[in-house]
């Protein structure tokens, strides 16, 4: 057994810990049961859906309140709704969402305003249950509050993992997968449910390159924001970036990329001896950003958004991020590497380059 299991183990199971859970799960149950007795009196669960919908010509909304990373996530169950041939829109709060899927072909809009007249019959929310209802973020369930009070009269739909919740959150039809190892396959298991026909091709489709592209790029360090804990977000510095770049000089050519309105990052790397040999890309437009990554080799970051466009244009990548995120948002691909750690504070620059040197003899 490693050190951190054994205290893991010591913490979680002391006296105080067994009632602290006991009587949370007691509370909870009280909770689901109400919810059991309220659906039993108005009938079967889930409620019944006369076979799935035939999605062919009709108005549906796919709702996102969140961010670029999130929105990335759901690309894939986005491809199967193009596929559909609905009448399809996309309400994404995100502005670098809504600009990036509207260079293929997706109508986007920032809330219901922009719908100018446009209703749909189905509202879908792309995102678990208990994500959206989340005591860490209110303002998850005040977005789906204001889209139950804009579309009234509008079935609604969104992957459950728990069958209390399903119980007391929509009056309308549900498809209600039962568990999820990921998000990307929850979000499977709900276009399943939906009877969604499998994507014709990748939504990102015109910044996939082949694999020999690929071969002839370089290996890109994402210097600008990283998920360090479990919600505070910061960068690591130019000197972890520096020796990374070191240890992969002699295998393959090293790039940067920055967010823009990164300028202090961006000169720390271009004044940088070992960065500042190979090029330091920052871009306004994120398609921009998109083509010139598909035709990169690996992409080295913290666990950020632009592993999510990493996934979706199919760039390999090492993810510097920790164990817990690993069910939710990556499926254990072998393009996928990954350097596990509770903070950024304690990876070292060895353990990136160790990481990526295997994945760059495949790729």
């Amino acid at each position: 057994m490693r050190l951190g299991e054994a205290n893991l183990r010591a913490v979680r199971d002391t006296a105080l810990s067994r009632l602290d859970a006991w009587r949370q799960n007691w509370r909870r149950s009280f909770g689901y049961l109400g919810a059991i007795r309220r659906s039993k009196a108005q009938g079967l669960w889930p409620p019944r859906v006369e076979g799935p919908p035939d999605f062919e010509g009709l108005p549906v909304l796919l709702a996102r309140g969140d961010r670029f990373g999130d929105m990335m996530l759901t690309v894939p169950f986005l491809a199967r709704l193009v596929a559909s041939r609905a009448d399809l829109r996309v309400l994404a709060t995100d502005r670098l969402s809504r600009q990036l899927l509207s260079k293929v072909g997706v109508d986007c809009v920032a809330d219901a305003h922009g719908l100018d007249g446009w209703r749909p019959d189905w509202v879908l929310f792309a995102e678990p249950s208990r994500n959206l209802r989340s005591k860490r973020h209110p303002e998850r369930w005040a977005f789906v509050d204001r889209m139950l009070a804009d579309f009234r009269g509008a079935h609604f739909a969104m992957p459950v993992m728990r069958r209390g919740e399903a119980m007391s959150i929509f009056p309308g039809s549900f498809c209600t997968p039962t568990s999820g190892i990921s998000a990307i396959l929850l979000l499977e298991l709900f276009a399943d449910g939906l009877g969604l026909p499998p994507a014709e091709r990748p939504l990102l489709h015109p910044w996939i390159r082949d694999d020999p592209t690929r071969r002839q790029g370089a290996v890109v360090l994402n210097l600008s924001a990283g998920r360090a804990g479990e919600s505070d977000r910061r960068d690591l510095p130019i000197g972890f970036w520096s020796a990374v770049a070191e240890g992969l000089a002699e295998r393959a050519p090293v790039a940067c990329i920055v967010q823009p309105g990164d300028d202090r990052q961006r000169e720390d790397a271009a004044s940088d001896p070992r960065l500042g040999k190979g090029e330091i890309a920052c871009f306004e437009d994120v398609a921009d950003a998109a083509d010139w990554l598909g035709r990169q080799r690996l992409l080295l970051s913290p666990e950020t958004g632009l592993c999510h466009l990493a996934r979706n244009l199919e760039v390999p990548m090492v993810v510097l991020t920790p164990k817990r995120k690993i069910p939710y948002f990556y499926p254990l691909a072998p393009s996928s590497g990954f350097v596990f750690a509770k903070s950024l504070d304690v990876i070292a620059p060895q353990q990136v380059v160790e990481a990526a040197l295997p994945m760059l003899e495949v790729y």
